[in-house]
């Protein structure tokens, strides 16, 4: 059989390859013939993991020296995209010399991951990233203020960030200044009390995910249009540490999709402050982890008069509950986006029928305009959709659907939890 893959240019061999989900996989394919034996090499797009799984007939050792030497190969080409992630411990001159090689190319996209790699306190001002558009730092260690400012002074046209901290990272302050950024992603799971200023004007994008508060300062106007914000835990918060959270959704009240995590409404409840921000133009509202903090609801839709779309979305393992009945607003003080706006709700993983029902059934007994109202349930789905079209409804056309949360588990596992889910509809009535 005629071998008419093999009479391609190399160039858009190489682009073939660069569609593997491993650049490993990309490499092997130097075995196929003496053709293909440095086709590799003219990949731009690397995405690179030194696993070693024990058991392998070589050392640690020998995987380690041989990874050395293909770290050596692949950092002379001329990558665009590079995906490293470290998991052994190798010689801070390797790291060293990699991270020079990495950041004194024309990279378009950045990612380093783990622990192992280890910023230098005082890193070369040769850095040029005059290309680079996407720069993703994930639990790196010594990891600094001074780093990120050298790194983000050096990348003139940078759109993306992303920062997870690792545990032996060094700042207190991290300043995130940037004209030419469009997103930014902050994520500290070490119970840390950094504060993290944000001096971005052009900044459309911003996710924050902290374990126990917000202290996050936004420098300069922006036009935010997208914004995620977790809280983890929020025990043990006093009413002044509720300060930056309330200033934060203030400089940015103007987003359009807002997703948070129950914590968040719960925290503006009890933080008892006055002129709260409204957040005229939110037309999209999801809330994550929600246990008895959905009773906190009616506070939030009344600082959201032109809400479209919102989305509850419960874990399994949560189990804090209370009665929502009490926290209800009666009929006389129904949020303007009932009356007005409101057009489809999605509730994730209900599953404690009794104090989930109170919202299910207020939503539904307000909502004029309400065109669909989804339910994914751990169990019981024919009592809860038996239950649920008792309910009285303000919109006779809303279209009702009861699912088991697995099949929309199943539906929507690789989409973006920000956007609407796909359609998936076992029982209805309209």
């Amino acid at each position: 059989m005629e071998d008419r893959i093999s009479k391609l240019p190399d160039e858009i061999l190489a682009h073939i390859l660069s569609f593997l989900r491993s650049s490993t996989d990309a490499v092997r394919s130097s075995v196929l013939s003496r053709q293909w034996r440095y086709i590799w090499l003219k990949l731009q797009k690397f995405q690179i993991c030194d696993s070693y799984y024990y058991g392998k007939t070589y050392s640690t050792e020998v995987f380690m020296n041989s990874f050395v030497n293909f770290m050596n190969r692949v950092l002379i080409n001329n990558v665009k995209y590079l995906s490293l992630r470290l998991t052994q411990n190798y010689s801070s001159s390797d790291i060293e010399s990699w991270l020079c090689s990495v950041m004194t190319r024309n990279l378009e996209e950045i990612h380093l991951e783990g622990s192992v790699i280890r910023f230098p306190a005082k890193y070369s001002k040769s850095v040029c990233l005059t290309g680079l558009k996407s720069l993703y730092l994930e639990y790196l260690t010594n990891l600094s203020d001074f780093n990120v400012q050298m790194l983000l002074s050096n990348c003139p046209i940078l759109e993306v960030l992303v920062i997870d901290r690792g545990w032996s990272d060094d700042f207190e302050i991290l300043n995130v200044n940037s004209s030419s950024l469009k997103k930014f992603r902050y994520f500290d799971p070490y119970q840390k009390s950094s504060k993290v200023v944000i001096n971005a004007p052009n900044l459309d994008n911003l996710s924050i995910h902290v374990d126990r508060k917000l202290n996050i300062e936004v420098k300069t106007p922006c036009s935010i249009a997208k914004a995620r914000f977790v809280v983890s835990s929020c025990v043990g918060i006093s009413r002044a540490d509720m300060d930056p959270t309330v200033q934060l959704l203030r400089k940015t009240s103007n987003i359009s999709c807002l997703s948070a995590s129950c914590h968040i409404p719960k925290l503006l409840r009890d933080s008892s402050l006055h002129n709260l921000p409204s957040f005229t133009r939110l037309t999209r509202l999801i809330v994550s982890n929600c246990g008895d903090e959905r009773s906190y609801l009616p506070a939030m839709l009344t600082m959201t008069p032109n809400l479209k779309f919102i989305r509850f979305y419960q874990n399994k393992r949560c189990n804090c509950y209370m009665t929502y009945a009490q926290e209800l607003e009666p009929e006389q003080n129904v949020a303007k986006c009932l009356k007005s706006s409101l057009e489809s709700v999605e509730f994730r993983g209900l599953q404690n029928v009794g104090e989930d029902m109170e919202i299910v059934a207020y939503l539904l007994k307000y909502a004029k305009l309400l065109n669909t109202f989804a339910i994914t349930c751990y169990r019981d789905e024919s009592e809860i959709l038996r239950k649920v079209l008792m309910f009285p409804r303000a919109s006779i056309t809303c279209l009702i659907s009861v699912v088991p949360e697995i099949h929309m588990w199943l539906n929507t596992r690789l989409s973006d939890p920000s956007e609407p889910a796909n359609q998936l509809v076992i029982k209805e009535c309209a």
